[in-house]
């Protein structure tokens, strides 16, 4: 079953702190999935994805952004990214990382669609690129992320995306208005299930 475990991290924490926190988290999930005591074994592809050598019928993944951290569990390849949406520069990164076809997507007719077009764009590549195991750079333009799916090679994936708004609520994207300072989370997965979300006390008060 596909899970999607949320929490909130201390507003600004230090580095070495948001790492601590991150791994206190996933260790936090990965034994509630499991039923182990001890922390369970992490090791990661040359790539750099994660997997459980203990533990194969379990994958998952993480990702952070501002205040919400998320892990994602189930038991086929997942990928998840989220993206708290706030202003930046981004039409160097389309040209560079992006599809003629993607690029499209982000087209509206004001700024803030636009910023909103490009994270939900950025957060579904991300996703996907995380689900099939490879790292960013010069990979982002093998693949193609359209609508609700994506597709490698002759493959599709199935892309949910997700607007966790300032006020806790989420929702699927498209259903609700989305504004800078809310946050998309994408999910790839194999199944296209629809996950259950688990909204988990703040690590501050966790550990």
């Amino acid at each position: 079953m596909l899970h999607l475990y949320l929490t909130t991290f201390p507003s600004y924490p230090q580095k070495i702190e948001r790492k601590s926190l991150s791994e206190a988290f996933i260790q936090q999930i990965l034994q509630s999935e499991t039923g182990e005591v001890h922390p369970i074994r992490i090791e990661r592809t040359a790539q750099g994805k994660p997997y459980l050598p203990d533990y194969p019928e379990l994958f998952f993944n993480y990702s952070d952004s501002g205040d919400t951290a998320v892990v994602a569990t189930d038991s086929r390849p997942v990928g998840v990214d989220i993206e708290k949406i706030r202003p930046r520069s981004f039409q160097g990164i389309l040209e560079r990382f992006f599809l003629p076809d993607e690029i499209k997507q982000v087209e509206a007719s004001t700024e803030e669609e636009r910023l909103i077009r490009f994270f939900r764009l950025w957060t579904a590549k991300e996703s996907l690129l995380k689900q099939i195991g490879c790292g960013l750079g010069g990979e982002m333009r093998s693949y193609e992320v359209c609508q609700n799916r994506a597709r490698c090679g002759e493959n599709e994936l199935s892309l949910q995306t997700f607007v966790l708004s300032r006020n806790g609520q989420i929702t699927p994207y498209g259903n609700v208005p989305v504004s800078v300072g809310d946050t998309l989370l994408t999910l790839c997965s194999e199944s296209g299930e629809d996950p259950r979300f688990y909204l988990l006390p703040s690590m501050n008060d966790s550990i």
